[in-house]
């Protein structure tokens, strides 16, 4: 926390621009990963010179990490082109987050972001957090702080508006595009099936309807309120893909549709803005196996499948989202049973390519090719039963996704076993949690950053319900909530 003698050095002008070179780190900080001693360049002074104004996932990553600390604040990150001078707003790339340097707690609250973002690592490395989110500047209480003009520290800032009721954030590209070490070398993630932005896996269903047609139904768990209640989108054979397909930090609305006669298709709706990002772009097989995840680590969920072939080798084609361009276009990895669970195994912002082999005989094991580099992570660990349903997750918050598998049982009672793929260790081993033939669906329903231990029971006599365990406390967070239908699909994704 900023003591009172520093907070003053900082509102005054002359005193700012020789004495404030460092801010103590907040006591009230965001949960941060312990970083090695490597570290990015702070980011170089590239003003907004396009029109590009949705919003970016850095951007939008940021602001959730903001809220998710400090509770909901009002922001702004976009702004239309044709307002004003130079802005990144206008390339989604900046920031406006509500506080007030009149309101006491708004202030310490300021104060804790600043310290936190401009505080010197355990490895001597200044402005740490500021360089690992591609900070490029910020705006307070007129004054300037600028990375790519970090030795002067704070600065008068004389511009019109004194941002006197907020915090100023402008990114670098690639701090907007979560491509420095914040997020990929072991920062937050996305929230898997997190609709409205909110870091919270929500309740989502899609209902296949070959009759009056397809819809989704998808409840936030935070709030309680419906975010969709039977929007029509989809066809009854479709398959739900969830992801970010648009980097705007909210799932959309996603659906992969096989056809052995007119070509496999992709239609995908986004959530925040109603438009149709892919409306039945052709890519794939008509028995391709929807594999979705965030393959070039640019904070887009890309179009990706496993072709399961016995004659001539499974194989992965890729497309990414954002730029259009193949990332693997038959590219060999796998057996021709073997399931699709992706998932970053190593943490390094990039999904792998991740399989899971049920064998009955020599035991079930997990293959999984890291993307970035090639090297494979498992290569057969055996690890599971034949009749397991994979269940990828970070189940320990450290950034990793876990080797997971629910495992349906009549007789004993329904299991989970679940193996930190960063320490080796069980995490869970023959819990028991669940009826036989309910549904795995994991993701964050607390918004701890814990996966938790998720599942939906169908039920056309009584009503399907929802059944939620948090991973970190191990209380119940929805036990036997009655929401959706006895043919509904989840759609909370991995």
């Amino acid at each position: 926390m900023l003591t009172k003698r520093t907070w003053t050095a900082v509102l005054t002008a002359a005193i700012a621009l020789t004495m404030i070179t460092y801010i103590p780190a907040a006591s009230a900080a965001p949960v941060t990963p312990d970083f090695g001693r490597a570290i990015d360049a702070y980011a170089g002074n590239d003003p907004q010179d396009t029109c590009d104004n949705d919003p970016k996932p850095g951007t939008v990553g940021f602001r959730d990490l903001m809220n998710r600390t400090y509770g909901s604040h009002s922001s702004s990150i976009s702004r239309s082109c044709s307002l004003g001078g130079t802005s990144e707003h206008k390339e989604g790339r900046a920031l406006d987050y509500m506080l007030n340097i009149n309101d006491s707690s708004e202030r310490a609250i300021a104060n804790d972001i600043l310290g936190w973002l401009l505080a010197t690592d355990r490895h001597g490395n200044r402005h740490a957090m500021a360089r690992r989110l591609g900070v490029m500047y910020l705006i307070w209480n007129r004054q300037i702080w600028s990375a790519y003009r970090a030795s002067e520290g704070w600065r008068d800032y004389n511009g019109t508006n004194p941002h006197t009721d907020h915090i100023h954030f402008s990114f670098s590209w690639a701090g907007a595009r979560k491509q420095t070490t914040w997020w990929t070398a072991g920062g937050i993630r996305d929230t898997a099936g997190d609709y409205d932005g909110d870091s919270y896996t929500e309740l989502a269903l899609f209902r296949p309807d070959c009759s009056e047609g397809s819809t989704w139904w998808i409840r936030s768990t935070r709030t309680g309120t419906n975010l969709n209640a039977g929007t029509k989108f989809g066809g009854c054979t479709d398959i739900p893909v969830p992801g970010d397909y648009d980097g705007d930090g909210e799932n959309d609305l996603a659906l992969y549709r096989r056809d052995c006669t007119n070509g496999s298709s992709w239609w995908v709706t986004s959530s925040r803005t109603g438009n149709l990002l892919y409306g039945g772009t052709k890519f794939g097989g008509c028995t391709d196996i929807p594999a979705p995840g965030d393959y070039d680590n640019d904070g887009f969920s890309d179009l990706a499948l496993f072709r399961q072939n016995c004659s001539t080798g499974s194989t992965w084609w890729i497309r990414s989202s954002r730029t259009g361009n193949n990332i693997y276009a038959g590219n060999e990895f796998g057996g021709c049973t073997d399931l699709p669970a992706a998932g970053d195994y190593d943490g390094d912002g990039y999904t792998d390519l991740a399989l899971y082999r049920r064998d009955c005989t020599n035991g079930s094991s997990w293959w999984v090719r890291s993307t970035r580099t090639g090297s494979a992570l498992y290569a057969g660990n055996k690890f599971g039963g034949c009749t397991d349903i994979a269940a990828p997750g970070d189940y320990d918050a450290d950034n990793r996704t876990d080797l997971a598998l629910f495992r349906r049982d009549c007789s004993t009672g329904s299991t989970w076993w679940v193996r930190s793929s960063r320490t080796g260790n069980n995490i869970y081993a023959g819990n028991e949690f669940g009826g036989c033939t309910d549904i795995p669906a994991p993701g964050d329903y607390d918004g701890d950053g814990y996966t938790d231990l998720a599942l939906y029971r169908r039920d056309c006599t009584n009503g399907s319900s929802w059944w939620v365990r948090s991973t970190r406390t191990g209380t119940t967070l929805y036990g036997g909530n009655k929401f959706g239908g006895c043919h509904d699909v989840p759609a909370t994704g991995a």
